[in-house]
């Protein structure tokens, strides 16, 4: 009979590679000494990490890609250290689900792993219906989760542009940053972005094999490259003047994944220029007004056509952009960055830089993208403008959304002298190649634009629709997203000295503590290190009053006054000293600043709080309750005069301003349709006849009888919180008419939907125990 321990440590090894993880650390590695020795081997669990898990964290991520085959190395430590993680993502998760308290930091929690809780949330976003006992929670939070840490690595990605604020480097992660906004559980993230630019890349170069683009000049290549890109349709749109202010063409991840590539010219000029550094190009963004082109250089020294140039002719406004040859994707993994150290154990690792500036950083061009009127200010006009751009065959340009053909610099300086942009001497610097900072801010202007045209075709339902339209996720929520990273890429990319920044932190603040409050941690990782740094400056600045500047220090104190900053008296006390002068000025400034929500500080500490504090009971306790309150949480209603389709989440008989706002820092009603002002009438939130609000007898009667009426609150698409009044609702049983959409959104206070009584089983039980 066989003995098995004459069995090869190899064959049994080979064995262990068909086993579960989980068995092999669980049971196999205990059996006896022999299998433990064995199931150390570090090949096998190597390949675990990169089997068992497919998403990790940037750190953990170039670890593995720089480890080949390596037959060396605590991966089974790292296996176990991610498992031990998973689990206490999981804790976290349960207590997101079971009660509202502390939501918010057990959400936190989770997001603070980044990429490395991605597989457990997409495992529970993409469970089956009837898998758990309240899927829908399941699917909502862990969709709320990866939002988050998804918008996080947007962030980060936009504070590495704000570091290097005219460089010109990473530009589809910068663009791509976008796309995370609307991601939810999609793969196309700002890594699969550029591994789809990397094959792509791939495949130009496969297809030009002859001629060898070695022996291309860069006229040949980048001509080549326009056919290419224009031939596989991967560049411009059809039917641009329906098409043309989609939402969706300003997302370059949806260009590259979407069968029609759709993209408007600033992401075809991105996709030319993206692929373009990969083969070897200099090519450029050129944000000329109205339409953005591709500037590609001739190696130093030399035309694009490859004849020597002229010294005298050589010379350039401004320094030529650095150039090297963009690593592909794997390549950058695998490059070493800095120390090499051992990354085994999750830590807050993915701020490894200092991003975060308070110096300006808008390039002349990027100034001139926002506004024409700031065009006669800027200093390079007679700094580094001495005379026009030569054209001397140093640079060509292009233009991939319109067509395949090669523009001359007179049609271009024609274009720009069209537009009315700058006087002549300033025009040649919309030739210049764009940073990727005014490439980011540009495309922020098409977002605005696509939601202003969005809103001008608002009586257009179906129209309006298709231009908010992205193929994952609800489209208000989208819309909401969108408009959100607007304000993260307008804060972290404009300077810090505009009179309006604080005014967009004050709006930023407003729409995290009312919607996106699990993304309090992205404030306090990347905004408050910023505004700190800004506020020291401002604080710095009113210590240094000299002798005859104390008018000019008044004039300060006013302009901050009148622009949206709380109001407080200027330091009138200069008779006491400088150093009660200056302390005076600091008392002023914190007063000023850390009391509003303009401060992040304070919106954080309000999101927490709000955050700990205990659900408020409704009970069902009497008889007149049961009698007037009609209806139940979790019933699906139609609204008998604006036929929207809702799901009652609350309910109250005193009035609309004691209903509850169990997710939410907001306590009042969101407008969300053209007939809100109607609704708020009906529902008792706006007083129809003056006299109610004058103690005379009528309002009064008014007063009490509206009190009397039952309310309720609902969760319907396009509104955050709806009041209804009780005659108005009209109870549904039929599950076809509700919403997909809605049946996901139903999650956030919901856990699962009963298909025999058409109503969701409440997940509200802290507010409404009484269902």
């Amino acid at each position: 009979m066989a003995n098995f321990d004459r069995i090869p440590d190899e064959l049994v090894v080979a064995i262990l590679y068909l086993l579960p993880s989980s068995d092999i650390a669980d049971s196999v590695q205990l059996l006896s000494r022999r299998f433990y020795y064995l199931s150390q081997e570090p090949k096998l669990w190597l390949a675990r990490c990169r089997s068992d898990y497919k998403h990790w964290s940037a750190p953990f991520c170039r670890r593995l890609a720089r480890a080949g085959p390596a037959n060396h190395g605590p991966w089974k430590q790292m296996w176990i250290n991610r498992r031990r993680c998973d689990a206490s993502t999981a804790w976290h998760f349960e207590h997101v689900l079971s009660s509202k308290v502390k939501r918010v930091r057990h959400l936190e929690a989770i997001c603070r792993r980044g990429l490395n809780a991605k597989d457990f949330l997409l495992e529970q976003y993409s469970l089956a219906d009837n898998a758990t006992d309240d899927v829908l929670a399941r699917r909502y939070y862990a969709s709320t989760a990866l939002a988050s840490i998804h918008r996080g690595l947007a962030v980060e990605e936009w504070c590495k542009v704000r570091a290097d604020c005219n460089g010109f480097q990473a530009l589809d992660r910068a663009l791509g940053a976008f796309d995370m906004f609307v991601l939810h559980d999609g793969a196309e993230d700002m890594d699969r972005i550029e591994q789809m630019f990397d094959e792509l890349a791939d495949q130009f170069q496969r297809d030009h094999q002859h001629p060898s683009l070695d022996n291309m000049t860069v006229r040949e290549k980048a001509l080549a490259l326009v056919r290419w890109i224009r031939t596989r349709r991967l560049a411009g749109m059809n039917d641009s003047t329906l098409n043309y202010r989609n939402v969706r063409n300003c997302l370059i991840g949806h260009a590259l994944s979407d069968p029609d590539h759709s993209s408007l010219p600033i992401i075809s000029s991105a996709i030319f220029v993206s692929i373009g550094e990969r083969i070897g190009l200099r090519a450029f963004c050129c944000a000329a007004p109205g339409h953005v082109f591709v500037t590609v250089l001739g190696s130093p020294g030399e035309s694009v056509d490859g004849r020597p140039l002229d010294p005298d002719t050589m010379r350039t406004p401004r320094p030529v952009p650095p150039f090297t040859r963009r690593l592909a994707f794997q390549e950058r993994m695998m490059a070493s960055e800095g120390e090499e150290s051992d990354v085994f154990e999750e830590h807050d690792l993915s701020r490894r830089f200092s991003p975060l500036s308070s110096r300006s950083i808008l390039s002349p061009t990027a100034m001139s993208v926002a506004s024409p009127s700031l065009i006669p200010q800027l200093p390079f006009q007679q700094q580094q403008l001495q005379s026009s751009l030569p054209d001397n065959g140093e640079r060509m340009f292009l233009d991939p959304f319109s067509g395949e053909y090669e523009l001359s610099m007179q049609a271009l300086r024609e274009i720009v002298a069209q537009a009315g942009w700058g006087d002549t001497a300033s025009r040649d610097a919309f030739m210049l190649p764009s940073p990727t900072s005014s490439i980011v801010l540009r495309t922020v202007l098409n977002l605005d634009a696509s939601f202003k045209h969005a809103n001008q075709l608002a009586n257009i339902p179906t129209l309006s629709a298709e231009v908010l339209w992205v193929p994952r996720g609800v489209t208000d929520m989208n819309r909401e997203a969108l408009a959100y990273a607007i304000l993260w890429a307008t804060l972290l990319l404009r300077p810090l000295e505009g009179a309006d920044w604080h005014s967009q932190v004050e709006k930023l603040m407003a729409r995290i503590a009312h919607t996106f409050s699990e993304d309090a941690w992205i404030v306090q990782r990347y905004l408050l290190p910023l505004y700190e740094r800004q506020m020291a400056t401002i604080i710095d600045d009113d210590d240094e009053i000299l002798p005859g500047q104390e008018d000019d220090v008044d004039n300060r104190y006013a302009f901050r006054n009148g622009n949206g900053v709380n109001a407080a008296p200027a330091p009138q006390a200069r008779q006491h000293g400088p150093d009660r002068e200056r302390g005076w000025a600091r008392h002023l400034q914190e007063q000023r600043y850390q009391l509003s929500l303009t401060d992040p500080r304070v919106m954080g500490v309000m999101v927490y709080n709000l955050d700990q504090r205990q659900a408020l009971v409704s009970r069902r306790y009497t008889q007149d309750i049961h009698d007037n309150v009609l209806y139940f949480i979790g019933q699906v209603f139609r609204h008998r005069r604006f036929d929207y389709i809702g799901i009652i989440n609350g309910w109250s008989q005193d009035g609309p301003s004691s209903l509850q706002t169990p997710n939410s820092m907001s306590t009042g009603e969101r407008a969300s349709s053209p007939s809100d002002t109607e609704e708020a009438i009906d529902s008792g939130r706006v007083t129809p006849n003056p006299a109610a609000d004058m103690g005379s007898g009528v309002g009064a009667a008014g007063i009490s009888r509206r009190r009397k009426t039952v309310f309720y609150t609902c969760l319907r698409l396009g509104a955050e919180r709806q009041v209804v009044a009780q005659r108005n609702i009209e109870i549904v049983t039929d599950p076809e008419v509700i919403p997909m959409s809605l049946m996901f959104l139903a999650g956030k206070n919901f856990k699962r939907f009963d298909l025999k009584t058409c109503t969701f089983v409440s997940n509200l039980r802290e507010f409404f125990p009484d269902n």
